[in-house]
């Protein structure tokens, strides 16, 4: 296993990151998140850190996986909701939401990069937008998890004609 007693909480976070971990907790908690992640990584190794605890560990389905029955499908491209009519009634339509695919915990970088394309949506159906985007809720549908973003929506910029 690597040594990472003499790294600094960046670095530590930095090999989170890249691993898809989380990033939070305090520098005790990010090495034993790191040697979790190689213990695992390594044949028998998970057997041996559950062991190292004291936890026997269940027997694992040694069954081959099941075949798909559909092809992959591409990538979820995030959600919006439509552009509001500017002919209906602003009172119906004053916030904008997306919805964003979102397998595990939500990293700080996905969260500032779907509030930004919340808000550039907003803007690029022709709106100015009061306040800023915010994250609203998850949701769950056809088994995946979402995060849903939101922005308030201000008065429609005037189009030079």
């Amino acid at each position: 296993m690597a040594d990472y007693s003499g790294m600094s909480k960046d670095q530590l976070r930095e090999l989170c990151l890249n691993r898809s971990l989380p990033v939070s907790g305090t520098i005790p908690e990010l090495i034993a998140r790191l040697q979790g992640a190689d213990a695992a990584a390594e044949p028998d190794g998970e057997e041996a850190l559950l062991a190292a605890a004291g936890i026997t560990a269940p027997p694992v389905d040694q069954s081959p996986p099941p075949v798909p029955t559909q092809t992959p499908r591409a990538p979820v491209q995030p959600r919006q909701e439509p552009a509001p009519d500017p002919s209906e009634s602003r009172a119906s339509h004053t916030v904008h939401r997306m919805q964003f695919e979102c397998p595990g915990e939500l990293a700080t970088e996905d969260h500032e990069r779907w509030l930004r394309a919340t808000e550039n949506a907003a803007h690029g159906s022709g709106f100015n937008i009061r306040g800023g985007a915010r994250r609203v809720s998850f949701m769950n549908e056809g088994g995946k998890r979402y995060a849903v973003y939101e922005v308030t929506l201000g008065r429609r910029d005037r189009q030079v004609g």
